[in-house]
């Protein structure tokens, strides 16, 4: 079939945040692009679901992640200022853990080795500087002064409505069934029968990726369930709960025995209740079935509100449930694949992969269209 006429130069698998993000950067470049997706976008079935995302610097799961979060906070305002929205809100994020816990270490390493602005606060001076909190005595705080979170929904809403304005096709509600490779094109056929042909491939499908009928990914991911909770504020104490930095905390310092990371958000702007969740590997679910959210799954979650923060948090009024991708290290893998021609992937994001957004889409496309990228990412090698 060479010769083929193509629907589009590359087609994006998936069309959530990194999927929205790659369209863009493509169709920036003048880049013909179709992405599709087995959704709407955005998609309550997406690891984006949930309203908002947390962005940080200081970043203890790896020092190197700190490159590329220094330019996705860049893009990320960039992008504000070229739609004009408010996509990025700055907090500071204040950290919570044993002086000698993964959190902690993992914070100030990252914070000294790339001069990020933060401050080391114990006993009265972290009471003194957010007196919400009450924290066990053998605790301290960093505060990641640069920090805050992304409104996820609205950022890839905009990221989308951004990308059709240069050009991109976005197919929603359209889930593909087989990818076919032929000569020198690939082709998407979806369920209703529809074919699209293009001459590359970008997976970027989270939890879709991981169907074995669609064959793309070249490593294992595991699909799992997240709860998140939204907690009303006490009568009385919404300035100080809209003042909240973001905040996260080994779970291990409210009870030894629990595994994870607590984390959560001020009640401000579009969400007036506290959100809390914790950072853990939930559940094995499948890719597609629908979930149900249940109020016991937060259990852990409300006595660590009611520990944490006891004067402003209140009962639980809403909870949800979201997808994490989780690779088998809890770190991103991205690249060319190795078997399939002109096919990129990124997978595993393992639920702390929504801030990198913009410059992970810029990294999709120089690796679509270049075969590498000039950024620092051999750390998150796809075949590691």
């Amino acid at each position: 079939m060479a010769g083929k006429s193509m629907d589009a130069e590359v087609l994006v698998l998936g069309v959530g945040s990194m999927g929205a993000a790659t369209c863009l950067s493509l169709a920036r470049r003048g880049v013909s692009v179709l992405g599709v997706d087995a959704y709407s976008i955005p998609n309550q079935r997406a690891s984006h679901h949930g309203t908002t995302r947390m962005m940080r610097l200081s970043y203890y799961e790896h020092p190197s992640y700190v490159a590329l979060l220094k330019e996705a906070w860049d893009l990320w305002r960039a992008l504000e200022q070229e739609c004009g929205a408010s996509l990025l809100n700055q907090t500071g994020a204040l950290y919570f853990g044993h002086p000698d816990g993964a959190l902690i270490r993992g914070t100030l390493q990252a914070a000294e080795q790339h001069d990020l602005p933060h401050q080391l606060l114990q006993d009265d001076a972290l009471h003194r500087a957010f007196p919400a909190f009450s924290v066990p005595e053998d605790c301290v705080g960093v505060l990641d002064e640069r920090a805050g979170y992304v409104y996820s929904e609205h950022a890839v809403k905009t990221i989308a409505n951004r990308a059709v304005a240069y050009g991109a096709r976005l197919v929603q509600d359209c889930p593909i069934e087989t990818i076919e490779y032929e000569e020198d094109h690939i082709v998407f056929i979806a369920q209703s029968g529809e074919r699209f042909h293009a001459k590359h491939l970008v997976v970027t499908a989270g939890a879709g990726a991981s169907a074995t009928s669609l064959g793309v990914l070249p490593c294992s991911v595991e699909v799992t369930r997240q709860a998140l909770g939204w907690f009303d504020v006490l009568p009385g104490q919404d300035d100080p709960a809209q003042n909240l930095p973001c905040w996260a905390m080994e779970a291990s310092a409210l009870n030894a025995s629990n595994p994870g990371l607590l984390y959560g958000f001020p009640a401000r702007g579009d969400v007036p209740q506290l959100k809390a969740a914790l950072h853990l590997p939930g559940a094995v679910v499948d890719a597609h079935t629908p979930l149900t959210s249940e109020a016991s799954a937060l259990q852990p979650v409300e006595m660590a509100m009611r520990s944490l923060l006891p004067e402003l948090s209140g009962k639980l009024s809403h909870h949800e449930v979201c997808r994490y991708t989780n690779s088998s290290d809890g770190h991103f893998r991205i690249g060319r694949h190795a078997e399939k021609p002109n096919t990129t992937v990124a997978t595993g994001f393992s639920g702390h992969g929504f801030k990198f957004v913009p410059v992970m889409g810029e990294i999709l496309a120089e690796l679509c269209l270049e075969g590498g990228s000039t950024r620092p990412i051999d750390f998150l090698n796809l075949y590691r």
